[in-house]
């Protein structure tokens, strides 16, 4: 399922985030400005595959979604990463994210699961109220 998938990216993306900011702050000394510029080209060159993959596999063809969003979608979403690990966004007038509903489909700790594999909580907060009494 595809939030699986979401949730694992985003796994990855603040783990490498958490990385990047703690060598930031203990090896100060190697975020040079030739790495800086490197992370930015690996960056750009990130978000041109990504526009290009979306635009291949959506492109126009889902009503409320173009090409056009795509492309401001994915420059946000750069800019939003850089300033994540301190670095200056490199896309400017891509600041507002163009598509928030994006956000709640895509949040991971709102996924349903089947009550028989979830552990409930509704007996233990039931219990509390009747004990409030």
């Amino acid at each position: 399922e595809i939030r699986y998938i979401n949730r694992d990216e985003n796994t990855h993306l603040w783990l490498f985030r958490n990385i990047l900011k703690e060598l930031q702050v203990e090896e100060p000394a190697m975020f040079t400005k030739d790495i800086k510029n490197q992370l930015k080209e690996m960056m750009r060159t990130a978000v041109e595959h990504e526009i290009a993959w979306g635009n291949y596999v959506i492109g126009d063809n889902i009503q409320g979604i173009n090409k056009d969003l795509i492309n401001d979608y994915i420059k946000y979403l750069g800019n939003l990463r850089m300033k994540a690990i301190g670095l200056e966004e490199i896309y400017p007038g891509y600041d507002n994210n163009p598509a928030a509903w994006v956000d709640i489909l895509a949040d991971a700790n709102s996924v349903k699961t089947d009550f028989f594999e979830a552990k409930s909580t509704a007996y233990a907060k039931a219990g509390a109220l009747i004990d409030d009494l």
